[in-house]
């Protein structure tokens, strides 16, 4: 990347061979983009009306088609449109300016990460890396040149200006470009970081990312490190600062950096992790101290989703309370239900039986992880590894069908009527009695997968 001098400002435009400097980072930072704009609609949710929910819920049902997947791993752009339309209407989304469109479509990785909260003139000198995360779906759409600026915004609301520039049409791509300001001089406290895009006399401004400003911040970051100890805790906080203050990037597991530099760990951290099982990492969440568990249930993460994602957030907190509540073992698994080669849920169920063989075993499966599940069933013999299993599904007007001669529990989002637990209308074959049970959600999978441990919680509560 280059930078032409025009006056004060700077126009960004590609430079052949030269791209601008990738994070190792980058690629999780990106990923970690669509955990950010779930939980954003989480809290926008929470704190919206009945009124505002059933619009969105009735877009996305005026919209479906049969079989298509209903938002249980939506993009970040799907996600950002609805919590859109829960501050407005559905009209007021659909004639969204390309401009605000383009700007909620970047992501900013802040490098350092946080900035010291400090009474001079200006504080830090920042690198801020502008990633186009989805910008490709509007690039034939976009003049050969926007400006672009970011906006500070204090803790209570003042607005001040970063910095702007022109920037080309050709730039707004992955690996993406870096600005070049300072932190504002600040007290510490969050501040917020905006894009806002202008093109044609229309602005548009995208998500707010949040920084820190945190007084003595990298004399305690030295501190801590020159004084870590052996501990697994201790060294997750260090990778955590390390990322965030030397590379720039966020998790959405971390807690705020400075909890961390008062010794927080992060969400992952605090999970036992079976390394045996290669790629696919899973987390573990146990009962209470002193607490002996009465089952163990699997939760198989959604096709491109992370385990840790689910130890985030209102579904993070429902995991952890299910398996408090209801003394259950619970583990998060990346692991696929059918594998070619390696190791694979069914392989980690088996392990788990060895391992307690008196336990009750379910199986949690999330939309098309249920296809992978039937082809493992066709390959295996003799009865499944699991006793129980759960189906979130992800699918528009999906049947309650019986998959194997176990309990089943049967999660359907978008309904058009809520129904609590109860009897379906099907049975399974050689499965003790009563055999299928169905929740019916008029929710998004987004927003309801957020009760579904709690719902696998009723469910167990009602089996035994």
């Amino acid at each position: 990347m280059r930078f032409v001098a025009l006056g004060i400002l700077a126009l960004a435009v590609p430079c052949p061979g030269v791209s601008a400097q990738e994070s190792p980072y980058q690629d999780a930072h990106l990923r970690n983009l669509y955990v950010e704009r779930r939980l954003g609609l989480e809290e926008a949710w929470a704190e919206a009306g009945e009124e505002d929910r059933e619009r969105v819920r009735a877009s996305a049902r005026a919209n479906k088609t049969g079989g298509q997947p209903a938002l249980y791993a939506a993009s970040a752009q799907v996600l950002t449109d609805a919590r859109f339309m829960l501050a407005g209407d559905a009209k007021a989304v659909s004639e969204l300016s390309l401009q605000s469109r383009v700007a909620c479509s970047l992501d900013l990785m802040v490098l350092p990460g946080a900035f010291g909260a400090v009474d001079r003139d200006r504080g830090d000198a920042l690198i801020v890396r502008v990633l186009p995360a989805y910008t490709r779906l509007y690039q034939r759409a976009l003049p050969e040149q926007i400006q672009l600026t970011m906006i500070w915004v204090s803790p209570d609301g003042q607005e001040t200006r970063a910095r702007s520039e022109p920037v080309h049409r050709d730039a707004l791509v992955l690996p993406g470009f870096e600005m070049y300001f300072h932190a504002p001089p600040s007290k510490p406290g969050t501040w917020n970081l905006i894009p806002e895009v202008e093109w044609d006399g229309v602005k548009g401004r995208g998500v707010p990312v949040p920084i820190e400003g945190v007084r003595a911040l990298f004399d305690r970051y030295d501190r801590l490190v020159s004084q870590a100890g052996p501990g697994a805790s201790q060294s997750a906080i260090l990778a955590s600062l390390e990322r965030i203050l030397l590379h720039g990037g966020r998790d959405a597991g971390d807690p705020a950096v400075e909890e961390l530099l008062e010794g927080r760990a992060p969400a992952r951290a605090l999970q036992s992790v079976h390394s045996w099982a290669g790629e696919g990492t899973c987390y573990q969440l146990d009962p209470g101290a002193g607490t002996a568990a009465k089952g163990v249930i699997v939760v198989v993460s959604p096709v491109l989703h992370e385990a840790g994602w689910a130890l985030v957030g209102d579904e993070g907190r429902g995991w952890r309370e299910l398996a408090t509540a209801a003394a259950q073992r619970v583990i998060l698994t990346e692991l696929s239900p059918s594998q070619g080669s390696g190791p694979d849920v069914f392989d980690l169920l088996a392990r788990l039986r060895r391992e307690h063989p008196g336990l009750t075993l379910t199986l949690v499966l999330h939309g098309s992880g249920l296809g992978r599940l039937q082809l493992s069933l066709m390959r295996s013999k003799g009865q499944p590894p699991f006793d129980r299993l759960v189906v979130d599904s992800v699918l528009w007007g999906a049947p309650v069908r019986p998959l194997v001669a176990v309990p089943t529990l049967f999660v359907c989002p978008l309904e058009e009527k809520a129904e609590d637990l109860q009897r379906a209308s099907v049975s399974v074959d050689n499965a003790p009695p009563p055999s299928v049970y169905e929740i019916r959600s008029v929710d998004l999978p987004v927003i309801s997968g957020a009760r579904l441990p709690g719902w696998i919680g009723q469910w167990i509560e009602l089996l035994d």
